[in-house]
């Protein structure tokens, strides 16, 4: 059989291809570090839960919980950050063994007109079952870790959208009182 002189051309050419290797690209992205890269040096400061309790007015503190207890927007992000805790769960449960049971009975009545034998023909039975199961999938290559992982950033990061929004609106309501607070100075300043 003859090869034409390109068929060879090319059978040599995706040979010789085969024996290149491509040369080591390192990636362009590298991982942040949040010590040096974003400015976050030492311990982060930790805001106090009620710290808006230290001008010591009632008024305050109940117009602050008001907002806090009747706020859809922080329910919705509490929500948020419980339905990433039940994540992480799933994510730590895939990397255990799993075993589950499971049993059923039934009644049925055989007919009569089949192919069912003569002592059984006709006759109601009973027919049970029970199913034990055990599974366990190893994490040779690391991926149920690197999704607990995954899940676990993701209910901090779920966390710290809590925290900022609770702050936020805790913020807001002090500032808008306050405002109000020096509204009424101003006016008590302007009649005077």
């Amino acid at each position: 059989m003859r090869f034409a002189p390109h068929a060879l051309a090319l059978f040599l050419g995706s040979l010789l291809s085969a024996c290149i290797t491509p040369p080591h690209v390192s990636p362009l992205e590298k991982p942040v570090d949040s010590k040096t890269d974003l400015g976050l040096k030492g311990a982060p400061t930790q805001v106090e839960d009620a710290w808006w309790a230290e001008y010591h007015d009632s008024q305050l503190d109940r117009l602050v919980n008001d907002a806090v207890a009747e706020n859809p927007t922080l329910e919705q992000t509490l929500a948020r950050l419980r339905l990433a805790e039940a994540t992480v769960d799933a994510a730590r449960t895939a990397l255990w063994p799993n075993l589950s049971y499971d049993a059923g009975e039934s009644r049925q009545r055989l007919s009569g007109k089949d192919v069912i034998p003569h002592p059984y023909a006709g006759t109601k039975v009973w027919r049970g079952s029970e199913e034990l199961n055990f599974s366990w999938e190893l994490d040779f290559w690391g991926r149920q870790s690197s999704l607990l992982r995954q899940a676990r950033s993701d209910a901090n990061a779920t966390a710290l959208d809590a925290a900022a929004a609770r702050l936020a609106i805790i913020g807001a309501v002090v500032h808008a009182y306050f405002e109000l607070e020096r509204s009424y100075e101003l006016v008590e300043v302007a009649e005077r």
